[in-house]
């Protein structure tokens, strides 16, 4: 019997095994993410990777509780890709920094997650 993992959503990993993605309509291998190939951990334990696939796991992942750091990382990866936040952000300045916009979001969801 395997053992089942335990992750939080939202949690960054890193694979410790190659990993290869097959298509469920064929068989045939479609995407291979090498050993080191971070991801994050979604609420139902798919894997989600930076290129956007979603992969279900072959073990159990029991997912229990909120990485909100790593969670208020993707979101200002977000918002610097889709809002104009990059013409505010300052890093030589203490309050307009990225580090202090990214712990505005995570203290937001330790609010409403925890």
């Amino acid at each position: 019997m395997s053992e089942t993992c335990r992750h939080m959503i939202g949690q960054i990993m890193e694979l410790n095994k190659e990993i290869i993605c097959t298509s469920e309509l064929t068989g045939e291998a479609v995407k291979t993410y090498p050993k080191g190939t971070k991801f994050t951990v979604s609420s139902n334990g798919s894997f989600v990777f930076p290129d956007g696939k979603i992969v279900v796991p072959s073990e159990k992942v029991e997912v229990k509780g909120y990485d909100t750091e790593a969670i208020a990382l993707r979101i200002m990866k977000y918002l610097k890709h889709d809002t104009p936040i990059n013409e505010i952000i300052d890093e030589d300045d203490d309050y307009y920094n990225e580090k202090t916009f990214k712990e505005a979001i995570e203290e937001a969801l330790m609010d409403i997650l925890l």
